[in-house]
């Protein structure tokens, strides 16, 4: 059985139990404790809403090169070359 410790939420305040060994782990890694799951979502809904938007949009296109238009027919090719030569051999 696993040691228990009583800790409070860095959320909500109220005093909950936890395995030691998870109590230690979180704050050698610098993480907060949470008494629930819904605690956790509530406190890094707060965190994430004040981060910047991030834009995907700005790597759009940057695996483009100048055979990107001739890839399906590249490949469509090469398929047929394959079943050309199994059926010839």
């Amino acid at each position: 059985m696993r040691k228990l410790i009583t800790c409070k939420c860095d959320h909500c305040q109220t005093e909950f139990q936890k395995p030691e060994s998870e109590y230690k782990r979180n704050l050698k890694l610098g993480r907060e404790n949470f008494c629930t799951r819904s605690c956790s979502g509530k406190a890094h809904a707060k965190f994430v809403k004040d981060l910047p938007k991030y834009n995907i949009a700005v790597h759009a296109g940057n695996q483009s090169d100048e055979y990107t238009p001739f890839r399906y027919y590249l490949k469509n090719v090469n398929n047929k070359v394959y079943v050309l030569t199994q059926a010839y051999n």
